[in-house]
């Protein structure tokens, strides 16, 4: 996954280099990005004081559930 600087997050598919889906959401830049294990999933922190969690298996066009908080969101992962 990469976060531009446009805010647009994109995912790639890491062996073959290819765009698989650019992700829908805020404008805000991702400061972290991480993907479940299962590879459903991915959620991003964002510099709006967001994290973005998108589910793979839902239309590509669907929009991210946002989660907000007061301060900013430092990392974005999932558990085992």
């Amino acid at each position: 996954t990469v976060s531009e600087s446009d805010g647009t997050k994109r995912l790639f598919d890491a062996g073959t280099g290819s765009l698989l889906r650019v992700l829908p959401g805020s404008p805000s830049m991702a400061t972290a990005m991480d993907a479940s294990p299962d590879g459903r999933w991915i959620v991003a922190a964002c510099e709006d004081r967001t994290a973005q969690l998108w589910d793979l298996d839902a239309p590509a066009a669907a929009p991210p559930r946002v989660l907000t908080a007061a301060g900013r969101f430092h990392c974005a992962r999932f558990s085992p």
